[in-house]
């Protein structure tokens, strides 16, 4: 199994950034791993693309990445990235919905969202 010390910490350039997450930019709270930790041996005995790094991540993103098999920084911020913009659309519709509706709970929200845009595109598929 991988540890710490196969992988080589992603640090900042600039003092802004430090505990940072890499991927979006909010507060970083764990690591994230390029390769992740449980592909190591596979990236190590094929070879394949990889740059061994641990990375500062918050826990959305982490959570989010362990879905990704990508060995590259490149890769695995595509990844973080297309996640951030769904959160971003889904953020901005939940807030148009409460500025709308002064009763309207977040939960309420969410389950609009998913109503009337989520539910519909699911049933074209």
């Amino acid at each position: 199994m991988a540890n710490d010390t196969d992988y080589n910490l992603l640090v900042p350039t600039r003092s802004n950034h430090f505990n940072t997450c890499f991927y979006c930019g909010c507060i970083a709270a764990t690591y994230d791993y390029a390769p992740p930790q449980q592909y190591l041996e596979f990236y190590l005995a094929t070879r394949e693309a990889s740059e061994f790094l641990k990375i500062p991540s918050c826990n959305e993103c982490h959570e989010l990445l362990k879905t990704c098999k990508a060995g590259t920084l490149a890769e695995r911020r595509q990844f973080a990235k297309q996640h951030k913009q769904a959160v971003i659309f889904v953020h901005k519709q939940v807030e148009r919905y409460l500025s709308e509706n002064a009763d309207m709970t977040i939960t309420e929200a969410l389950n609009h969202l998913y109503t009337t845009r989520v539910k519909p595109a699911l049933a074209r598929h």
